[in-house]
């Protein structure tokens, strides 16, 4: 078997493995529900649903990341659980986030929120009143998963001292999402003009540190790396998560919704402060389109003239600039760090993947 087709296979194994673990989660989650009110042990298989689909990003970087640090398996238990963790992590925040931009959809289908909804409609509960039983599952369900998290870190079977640190890595990192969350929200408001520095900040914040930063970090501590290791995995993952969210934007503008499965207008009729309109908003031709940033109302041929103008303006032009300055910046830090050949090779994987995703 070639060393490709081996890592391959270990990949395989431990997604396996992943699902294996969020489903005993799951479960003990749904077992835990039984003796109170049926809603509540609803609104616990619709979270199990949604902690079931998904990718897998975070947790097999943190299991990849960890091996080519790791010269046996003799951790694999606390490694499966903080990588398990960091998905009850994301599902948390994206129940979370889901409920603040006012979605009932999820990967194509209704989350969590959109499924209670849809529940006590069919039961007979006012329009009102579904929604807002809706809003409160969804901040229940990401609550319980939070929770989930900590208490899958803070137990693993690992050394005192190493929980302690892996426990602060997420604490660290749900707290730099609350902020970022955060002010995304205060800059949506239009108070206050994001400009491109504070989207960079707020990107690093809600999506690169949790999603990114934090796994390699978890992964260098379970394997004893040392702190010049960490550091390097620390900026490089900054820079992964940057590039990450600057693609995931372009494709929430530019990105074909049959590919993506996104809508590409979404991010245009909710305002969402992007770096293409913190750049696009510095230029002259903005103003003829900047009514429609934001509109309920939006229209097919709306959207088209605002995608013209940061297209025509050369924000595209800028924010791909961006992506390729900071994908350089990661392929010189991995050059230089001197990692294992492995880890080399799965970095620049994962930024591959992250910068060139689906059209």
């Amino acid at each position: 078997m070639t060393q490709i087709a081996q890592r391959a296979r270990t990949v395989d194994r431990d997604e396996a493995r992943v699902d294996a673990r969020l489903r005993a989660v799951t479960r003990e989650l749904q077992t835990r529900g039984v003796g109170h009110h049926h809603a509540f042990g609803d609104m616990v298989d619709h979270l199990a649903d949604l902690v079931l689909g998904g990718k897998r990003l975070r947790s097999l970087l943190v299991m990849s990341a960890w091996r080519t640090m790791s010269d046996s398996d003799l951790n694999l238990g606390p490694a499966l659980d903080v990588a398990c963790a960091f998905e009850l992590l994301h599902n948390a925040l994206l129940a979370h986030d889901d409920v603040i931009d006012n979605d009932d959809r999820r990967r194509g289908q209704p989350n969590v929120a959109g499924r209670a909804t849809a529940d006590v409609v069919d039961r007979g509960a006012t329009a009102g009143g579904a929604v807002g039983f809706g809003v409160a599952s969804g901040i229940i369900a990401g609550d319980l998963l939070l929770s989930s998290a900590h208490r899958l870190v803070s137990s693993c079977d690992a050394p005192g001292d190493v929980r302690l640190e892996l426990v602060q890595v997420i604490d660290d990192a749900v707290v730099a999402a609350a902020a970022g969350e955060h002010a995304d929200a205060w800059f949506g408001l239009g108070l206050e003009e994001s400009d491109w520095s504070r989207v960079l900040r707020t990107i690093e914040l809600k999506t690169a540190r949790y999603s990114f930063q934090a796994p390699l970090r978890a992964a260098s501590i379970l394997a004893g790396a040392d702190q010049d290791v960490r550091a390097a995995l620390d900026e490089i993952g900054r820079r992964l998560g940057v590039v990450y969210q600057l693609r995931d934007d372009v494709l929430g503008v530019f990105g074909r919704p049959d590919v993506t499965g996104k809508s590409a207008q979404g991010d245009l009729r909710e305002g969402k402060q992007t770096l293409l309109v913190a750049f696009a908003r510095t230029t002259p031709d903005w103003a003829r389109v900047s009514h429609l940033f934001g509109s309920p109302a939006l229209t097919d041929a709306g959207a088209e003239q605002l995608r013209t103008v940061i297209r025509d303006c050369g924000a595209l032009e800028r924010v791909e600039r961006t992506i390729d300055a900071e994908s350089d910046a990661v392929r010189a830090i991995v050059a230089g760090a001197g990692f294992v050949h492995e880890l080399d090779e799965l970095l620049l994987d994962v930024l591959d993947r992250s910068a060139e995703r689906a059209a």
